[in-house]
């Protein structure tokens, strides 16, 4: 038996790329999307909304694959941690919060309270995902910077990285759940890689943003 190089797979290609005619659109309206968004000449939500409809409007999906493409429990989720947040405000649960920190931290300085809030951010992270986190931390974050008589610019940039962090758990982003059973990995594969990483972000982070801020 002889091998065989195979060029082209018109029928498998047909199932997973049936709309790969309408390629080119796809890509110069996800870069205009880049620009506009980039130029700051139309508010994000408005570029992201309007090319969605113009990618669906010109047949480069269907609405039956864009509704499939959404992650309905990250949407829920995130819908679910804003009246949190939002209670935790009205109830005194941030000033509770701040006030324990600043207690505890302050005392140190304004770079010893933003890498605790960017601790306590990732360690959020990890057991919420990403998104519900950041809602959740902003408000703490802006608090805290006020309490302490310093920009709040720093804490929020610590904030928003932090809760990117999600690869020390598998419950932290949809994607690493998504690879944990077809790649064999457990929790602690997670948590080896993920902790190493850390460290090094927060270091990054720390230096970076002392730096630009």
């Amino acid at each position: 038996v002889g091998d065989f190089v195979v060029l082209t797979l018109p029928s498998e290609m047909a199932v997973v790329a049936p709309g790969r005619k309408m390629a080119p659109v796809a890509i110069l309206a996800v870069l205009a999307m880049g620009v506009f968004s980039a130029l700051n000449l139309v508010p994000v939500v408005y570029v992201v909304m309007a090319t969605a409809v113009f990618l669906v409007l010109t047949r480069c999906l269907t609405m039956q694959d864009a509704y499939r493409g959404m992650h309905w429990s990250a949407v829920f989720l995130i819908a679910g941690m804003l009246p949190i947040a939002d209670a935790l405000q009205k109830t005194g649960g941030v000033d509770l919060i701040v006030g324990r920190l600043v207690s505890e931290v302050g005392g140190l300085g304004p770079h010893v309270m933003m890498a605790a809030v960017f601790l306590l951010t990732a360690v959020l992270g990890a057991l919420l995902s990403s998104s519900p986190t950041a809602v959740l931390m902003a408000p703490v974050a802006i608090s805290i910077a006020e309490t302490m008589g310093v920009a709040p610019y720093p804490f929020v940039m610590a904030v928003a990285i932090a809760a990117s962090m999600c690869f020390m758990t598998p419950i932290s982003h949809q994607s690493n759940a998504l690879v944990m059973g077809p790649g064999g990995y457990r929790v602690a594969d997670f948590i080896r890689a993920g902790g190493l990483m850390s460290v090094i972000f927060i270091v990054v982070m720390l230096t970076m943003v002392n730096l630009i801020f």
